[in-house]
């Protein structure tokens, strides 16, 4: 089990520094690149806390750390998703205001 979280994590920065490698490209820009600090911060975040869980041993102290790691990992993921459809929802509400007007 081990070895798939780790595989896991190695895969996660593959993908950021691919992205981060071609973030001139069109494809890769419009995705947002201010997103990527959230995405991956809290996939990272995820992938340590299971890493942690599965080689450390468990005092209260490291129980609490793994529970702020596995509840802050995916509220920043979610976050940045939560942002993105809020601003495509802005984006329509106001074209949709704006052709109302005309």
């Amino acid at each position: 089990m081990d070895i798939i979280a780790l595989f896991s994590t190695v895969f996660i920065l593959m993908y950021l520094v691919i992205l981060l490698l071609n973030k001139d490209k069109p494809c890769v820009s419009k995705i947002g690149l201010h997103y990527f600090p959230f995405l991956f911060g809290g996939a990272l975040m995820c992938e340590v806390s299971g890493v942690l869980f599965l080689n450390s041993g468990l005092s209260s102290h490291t129980c609490v750390f793994l529970q702020f790691l596995s509840c802050f990992g995916p509220t920043l993921m979610f976050s940045a998703i939560l942002v993105k459809t809020r601003k495509i929802y802005t984006i329509f509400t106001k074209s949709l205001m704006d052709s109302r007007d005309s």
